[in-house]
């Protein structure tokens, strides 16, 4: 996960990445690009990859999205719970469906603010 290195690199560095996509995919292997020239951070999470030895506290306060690229619906609603928990600033969790996409949005606050989107 060379791109949630790069995320702790920057937080160490008191900086934060313009946004984070988790993206779910079938294999992890080649993830050699984590960081654009935007300041967009790529985290690949392979499906041999154990989500309990995961830490997603470097994303507190961050714009994160969790993308599903494995077709693994029940993996991708534990991911974005997971990164709920740590709170960051905007959770955005894109879902497939019939005809477009439902997009989950969670913003931080006390309580959070949720929305659905049907594009």
């Amino acid at each position: 996960m060379t791109g949630m290195d790069v995320v702790i690199e920057l937080r160490l560095a008191r900086m934060k990445p313009t946004a984070v996509f988790v993206d779910l995919v079938a294999s992890a292997g080649g993830d050699d690009f984590a960081m654009s020239s935007s300041g967009t951070v790529y985290v690949n999470i392979g499906a041999d990859e154990s989500l309990a030895d995961l830490d997603f506290r470097p994303l507190v306060g961050l714009t994160v999205h969790v993308n599903d690229c494995a077709g693994d619906h029940g993996r991708h609603r534990r991911v974005a719970a997971l990164v709920a928990a740590v709170e960051p600033a905007l959770l955005v969790m894109p879902v497939v469906c019939d005809g477009g996409y439902v997009v989950h949005r969670r913003f931080a606050g006390s309580p959070p603010r949720t929305e659905t989107l049907h594009l």
